[in-house]
């Protein structure tokens, strides 16, 4: 998808080929573009003076963007947008956009002009803002788990918890990196002298701390939860295998009894008709007797 106006230029899902045109055409570097196809891409901004004394610019932030796993379950990985200014033109290159940053384009597309600080405050906030939510939810996630892993002796929750951990893992680069961009950029004084940014540089700055904050509660709590995890599906096998291991006794019971009867030896009932029946009747009585002993000793 490309849009453009006046000021104002979108490039979404272009190969490396389609976006060394663009830079060439633009004459900025390659990677100030191409960069947003490679999947380690990382947060970081730049800035150089143009032969004519105009300034050239470029912010690349982290965002998220949601993804289902092979085993159905719901990743986030990290995606990077390119934003550059090349003295009054305005440039944003990026693989795909997310839900949460279409209307913050639309209301650049719609807008008649906007400053490229502001272009760069409002994408931030965005992505800082989806990021709490995606954290939000993660908190969720491992609050369900909690309730479910007490029963469980699959491996679903297991799985679950490795996508949650991944996710993390991803989200904790992707804030570490664009708040190094965030300290940068709240040094410049081209984004100081803009007075009705700094409230929301304050906010975004705030989110950033938030979300750092609920990375590293929700990474410990995976892994005391990883911990636990194995501690209950290994608790949980062995008490499967107590029973099972209590059935089998209760079960060999008849067939011993039916095997000493059985015998070409002189048995009790050997004689009487009704020795099959006592025979049987007995063997259940000792099974039921070994049962309840079983269950006293919590092993039924």
């Amino acid at each position: 998808m490309e849009i453009k106006n006046n000021t104002w230029q979108l490039y979404e899902g272009l190969n490396d080929l389609e976006l060394e045109d663009i830079c060439k055409n633009l004459a900025i570097p390659h990677d100030y573009l191409s960069g947003v196809n490679d999947p380690f891409e990382i947060a970081r901004s730049e800035e150089a003076l143009l032969d004519n004394g105009g300034t050239r610019s470029l912010i690349v932030l982290q965002y998220l963007f949601p993804q289902m796993n092979s085993r159905e379950y719901r990743e986030y990985k990290t995606r990077a947008i390119s934003l550059v200014k090349v003295e009054d033109q305005l440039i944003t290159a990026l693989p795909e956009t997310p839900s949460y940053l279409r209307d913050i384009f639309k209301e650049f597309n719609d807008s008649v002009g906007f400053d490229y600080e502001e272009m760069v405050m409002k994408v931030f906030w965005k992505i800082q803002n989806e990021t709490i939510k995606v954290l939000a939810w993660i908190h969720e996630e491992i609050e369900a788990m909690q309730k479910d892993i007490e029963y469980s002796s699959q491996n679903q929750e297991l799985y679950r918890l490795m996508s949650l951990d991944k996710t993390l893992a991803y989200i904790k680069t992707a804030v570490q990196n664009n708040r190094r961009v965030l300290e940068q950029i709240s040094k410049n004084d081209q984004f100081q002298n803009i007075h009705r940014l700094k409230a929301l540089m304050h906010d975004v700055l705030i989110e950033s701390l938030q979300a750092e904050s609920m990375v590293d509660e929700g990474m410990r709590i995976v892994d005391q939860l990883s911990d636990i995890f194995s501690n209950v599906i290994s608790n949980n096998l062995n008490n499967v295998m107590k029973i099972l291991t209590s059935i089998t006794i209760i079960l060999t019971i008849p067939t011993i009894i039916g095997g000493l009867w059985g015998m070409n030896v002189p048995v009790p009932f050997q004689e009487y008709g009704g020795g099959f029946i006592i025979t049987t009747l007995l063997s259940i009585l000792i099974s039921i007797i070994v049962a309840i002993w079983l269950k006293s000793k919590d092993y039924l």
